[in-house]
């Protein structure tokens, strides 16, 4: 993962920034039905069917879509020709944030957390395990991690990208109606939308900016698929669920490049579009103490009322989003930015290693003249300060 340090002289992409921003809120959203709204009111309140309806449809576009646009973004350096040592970086720079994030949340675990938090672990041991199996939400992190590697490995062997993607759609597959569901296997089943954003940045960024007609093209076609997944053939078809997913890749990106037209949008999306680390890595946290302070269960009587139901989760989500961005706001204060950015003395000593014969090689070939957006960013990147 790319954080601000390495970073600052990328070019700001106005849809990037707002389907970073849409992707983190509707990870936010997920989580606060699942973690507070279900286990404390349930699923049968007067909104309930509704949000198990937006509940499915966020599962299906969240991750698919921040995955494909860490590719997108980390695109210049992992294709042929990209520098090595800056992709490398950036893996580096995903894994020591996992790790930083990792002993925060054992920490408040132990201070806060209890049995019944999500994600829940409390012991040396369970942190030892989660730095090769992770089993939170920052498995997302580690996956940032891990995809990286992976990438420049098959560059190295020289192995095709369509050969490399059609690997990856049958581990989708294979796991899917295979896996048991962890977070680890998540990690591999997603690898697929990653690589789609490495070796289509081209393509998916024309689609981003696509004309209206197009955009409503693209959200037509993935609203299309998620209704047939709610057909009696649909509900169980993991074609069907992998199309989609795919779907809203384009969707998502050119519905938000419309949007960024309207300034006040734009605005609103930049500024959380460039501070998603800290939503990420912060809300599970906020969250964890919200549940440990209770009191939910005081507002059963009132999610009886549809707008009230329908509004909480909307209304929780934006409240634990700006406790996310205060806490980011007093966090960067710290000298090096130790929370949210790899120390710059490390990235240096990696991006500015002596390079070996294949990545000299590269990076003085005639495909390096071909890319000449330079770095990419980070899906999940904080502001520059």
């Amino acid at each position: 993962m790319t954080t601000s340090n390495t970073s600052t002289s990328s070019v700001r992409l106005p849809w990037a920034d707002a389907t970073r921003a849409a992707g983190v809120i509707a990870v936010v959203v997920f989580h606060v039905l699942i973690w507070i709204h279900d286990p404390v009111f349930g699923t049968e309140t007067a909104a309930g069917p509704l949000l198990s309806r937006v509940n499915a449809l966020l599962g299906t576009l969240r991750m698919p879509v921040l995955f494909a646009l860490a590719g997108i973004l980390a695109s210049p350096s992992l294709i042929r020709g990209g520098d090595a040592r800056k992709a490398l970086s950036r893996s580096v720079s995903s894994y020591y944030l996992y790790v930083v994030w990792l002993l925060i949340y054992l920490l408040v675990f132990l201070l806060v957390g209890t049995a019944g938090s999500p994600h829940y672990f409390d012991s040396l041991n369970g942190f030892l395990t989660q730095l090769v199996v992770p089993d939170t939400t920052l498995w997302f992190i580690f996956a940032l991690a891990v995809y990286i590697p992976v990438v420049l490995a098959a560059r190295a062997v020289r192995l095709p990208p369509p050969v490399l993607l059609v690997l990856a759609v049958v581990v989708w597959f294979v796991l899917q109606s295979e896996g048991d569901g962890s977070l680890l296997e998540r990690c591999a089943e997603h690898f697929v939308f990653f690589a789609s954003g490495v070796f289509g940045a081209a393509t998916l960024r024309r689609a981003a900016v696509a004309p209206l007609w197009l955009a409503g093209l693209f959200s037509a076609v993935f609203l299309a698929l998620m209704v047939l997944r709610t057909t009696d053939i649909g509900a169980q078809n993991d074609a069907l669920e992998f199309l989609s997913s795919l779907a809203s890749i384009p969707a998502m990106a050119a519905v938000a490049h419309q949007l960024c037209r309207i300034a006040p949008v734009a605005r609103a999306a930049g500024f959380i579009g460039a501070r998603t680390l800290p939503v990420y890595v912060l809300h599970p946290v906020v969250i964890v103490c919200i549940l440990a302070v209770g009191r939910q269960e005081a507002l059963g009587p009132l999610v009886g009322s549809f707008v009230v139901d329908a509004l909480y989760p909307v209304v929780l989500s934006a409240a634990v989003i700006i406790v996310c961005l205060t806490a980011e706001n007093l966090l960067v204060r710290i000298p090096g930015n130790p929370l949210f950015a790899l120390p710059e003395s490390v990235r240096r000593r990696i991006v500015h290693s002596h390079p070996q014969n294949g990545d000299q090689r590269s990076s003085t070939s005639g495909t390096q003249s071909r890319n000449p957006r330079g770095r990419a960013i980070s899906p999940l990147r904080r502001p520059r300060s």
